[in-house]
């Protein structure tokens, strides 16, 4: 099948409120989408939300990398074209991503992939920023919940949150998922470990997720050795299968992974094959 057009667009959704990460905080998320006519007279689209600190790819190289593609991609065949956009995933997964996405709706190999059935999702009630940890108290939705919490990188304001965490009664069976966006450095992330470590709430913790920049493999091997009952999940530091194995090698116990992160439908779900 050949890629008559291909087409890339733009557009920004303002937000109700701003989205407070560790490292910036949005007003807008901007959609950058591919849009594939392909010889049978049949059209896919897909999109990429640059997210500039999670990624070191910025929204102007994204945007440059589609268009250079765009034009250089139309009129092949799109096996090839793929094939050509595919060996740029580990240097610029969030770039590669709506092409490889768009591409691999047209052809449905997407759907051959088999993920083990017994792979457990969780879609948690919340992610609240840590100044407002003390509102989970007032609600009246926490029991049986999984709840997660994004951490502010500042030791103290984590330490003061995990404390009122403990507030949450035992009964109510909630457990809680701390997100760290990067934040930490290894005295801080050793300061908060060691409060989690020896608070009645350990056993509700299921995860601290990405504690360190997406290189650091070496404090996230520190941690595993000093906190072996505290488990670690990667997020940002896992984008290929080599990453993967990686990981599991250093006995980390979950990663998360995202298309925009993986770079395409055939490689994400190859991802949880191998995770799994």
């Amino acid at each position: 099948m050949r890629i008559d057009h291909l087409h890339v667009s733009r557009e920004v959704f303002p937000l109700r409120k701003p989205y407070i990460l560790s490292f910036v905080t949005l007003e807008s998320f901007v959609s950058l989408q591919v849009h594939l006519a392909l010889e049978d007279g049949s059209t896919r689209s897909a999109e990429v939300v640059p997210l500039y600190g999670y990624s070191e790819e910025t929204e102007a190289c994204i945007q440059a990398y589609l268009y250079e593609k765009a034009n250089l991609l139309e009129g092949m065949n799109i096996d090839a074209a793929r094939a050509q956009v595919e060996q740029d995933i580990p240097e610029t997964p969030f770039a590669t991503s709506p092409l490889l996405t768009a591409m691999d709706l047209a052809t449905w190999r997407w759907k051959k992939q088999e993920v083990d059935p017994g792979i457990k999702f969780v879609i948690p009630i919340a992610a609240v920023e840590p100044e407002l940890f003390e509102e989970i108290l007032k609600t009246s939705r926490l029991e049986g919940r999984t709840i997660k919490l994004k951490l502010s990188g500042d030791p103290a304001i984590d330490i003061r949150a995990v404390e009122t965490l403990e507030r949450i009664p035992e009964a109510h069976q909630s457990v809680f998922r701390l997100d760290a966006n990067q934040a930490y450095d290894l005295p801080g992330a050793r300061a908060v470990f060691g409060k989690i470590n020896s608070s009645p709430l350990l056993s509700r913790i299921t995860y601290v997720e990405q504690p360190f920049p997406v290189l650091n493999w070496d404090d996230n091997a520190t941690m595993i050795g000093e906190f072996p009952d505290i488990e670690i999940m990667l997020d940002e530091s896992v984008i290929t299968l080599t990453d993967l194995h990686r990981a599991a090698t250093m006995g980390v116990g979950f990663v998360k992974l995202k298309l925009f992160k993986q770079g395409g439908l055939l490689e994400t779900l190859e991802l949880a094959k191998a995770a799994s």
